[in-house]
């Protein structure tokens, strides 16, 4: 080190002395507000997960392609798991997609072939449920609602749109205020738009005190048994009558 250098250390260290003596105390510096550390947002998961389901619904359509005008039920595995759709909405032609676990962004992805190879009426979607079990927040649910219906909107541009709402379960009991807040944000926007529906399944699902009803879940208490679908089956007719 320097004379120069030593000179002005020196001084330094008499001026915080002499400061001390003067006003008996330490100066303690500013302090400084931690970093803010962003969670990571949950990335979608792989879009080509389902390749035996996607692939059935390519070579049923090629076989057996959908009548313009029907009702297309897209969506997860609530959507999957309806065997007797055909037989509840006897009244209306119907065509089942749904497919495993999926997102809203496994039904963006694969909009071409789930949604645009047909000619619906109506579209009946069911997503979020699964969305929100894996950790998407349900502003995400309602944005991904969004690109959905501007896709959509796009290629058609008043064929109605009917969000079945996500569903309350024992099993993600402790994600019902979360799935209730997507609800919500969804029902709020279709009021905007005569083209836009939303069928409520959420508040028929559960008892008095706001927990699901135990009776309309399998063994598992995520997916409905036949009592569980006798009320979706009142709720996407009441829809309908609207």
């Amino acid at each position: 080190m320097n004379r120069s250098s030593s000179y002005v250390s020196l001084l330094a260290s008499v001026l915080i002395i002499a400061l001390i003596a003067c006003t008996g105390n330490v100066p303690v510096p500013a302090p400084v507000d931690p970093p803010v550390v962003e969670t990571e947002k949950p990335t979608d998961p792989d879009p080509l997960r389902y390749p035996d389901a996607l692939e059935a619904f390519r070579t049923a359509d090629s076989l057996n392609p959908s009548e313009p005008g029907v009702l297309l039920f897209v969506g997860s595995s609530s959507i999957r798991g309806w065997k007797t759709l055909a037989e509840d909405l006897s009244d209306y032609n119907v065509l089942n997609r749904g497919f495993g676990g999926s997102h809203f962004s496994d039904l963006i992805y694969h909009v071409e072939s789930l949604v645009f190879s047909h000619e619906p009426g109506a579209i009946f979607v069911y997503e979020g449920d699964n969305d929100i079990a894996w950790g998407k927040s349900p502003e995400r649910v309602y944005q991904d609602y969004l690109k959905f219906v501007q896709m959509v909107r796009e290629k058609w541009a008043s064929t109605p749109i009917y969000f079945i709402a996500v569903k309350p379960s024992i099993a993600r009991i402790s994600m019902i205020d979360e799935m209730a807040k997507a609800n919500a944000l969804i029902l709020d926007h279709t009021k905007s738009d005569e083209t836009l529906h939303f069928v409520d399944v959420f508040s028929v699902m559960v008892d008095e005190s706001g927990q699901p009803k135990e009776e309309i879940f399998g063994h598992d208490g995520l997916h409905m048994n036949a009592l569980g679908y006798d009320l979706w089956e009142a709720a996407v007719k009441e829809a309908l009558r609207k």
